[in-house]
């Protein structure tokens, strides 16, 4: 029971530390590969617009992915339908074929900074989409895509 208490304590203290992300979450990736056809969709709430905003994108690979970086089609769509499309090159390994991100075994994780100063204009839930666009229509060795929206600047309006 002592145990438990413990645990409970630990969960609540570590939960409460990293309040600098306003949004965070991940998505899995199909087990047979990420199709280029297939978007990765994220309903990002926004509650705040006197600040500005950082966003990274973070991607969790296998060792046996089969290259050194990864494209992808970001688009954000706010809440009244206006569209912010853009297109990035993230790179996963050196040219060495060394992996650049954070790994135990044959898993690392990669956090990939976006854009900065990013204001959202109007309160509501806005959309953010990934898409590879790499030259394989199926991908293979790519787990999972997160993005974090990291609050930046306060009273930026003013």
């Amino acid at each position: 029971m002592k145990f438990l208490y413990i645990l409970i304590l630990l969960l609540v203290v570590f939960s409460s530390c990293d309040s600098k992300y306003v949004f965070e979450d991940y998505k899995t990736i199909n087990h047979e590969g990420w199709d280029r056809d297939s978007a990765i969709v994220f309903n990002m709430p926004v509650r705040n617009i006197d600040h500005s905003y950082k966003m990274y994108v973070n991607v969790r690979n296998m060792g046996n992915y089969s290259k050194r970086n990864l494209w992808l089609y970001v688009n954000i769509i706010y809440p009244d339908g206006r569209l912010l499309s853009d297109t990035v090159d993230f790179y996963l390994a050196d040219e060495f074929g060394i992996w650049e991100g954070k790994g135990i075994g044959d898993l690392y994780d990669n956090q990939f900074f976006y854009k900065k100063n990013i204001l959202f204009p109007v309160i509501g839930e806005y959309s953010v989409s990934l898409r590879q666009i790499m030259k394989k229509k199926n991908l293979r060795g790519i787990l999972d895509v997160g993005i974090q929206l990291e609050s930046e600047k306060l009273n930026v309006r003013d």
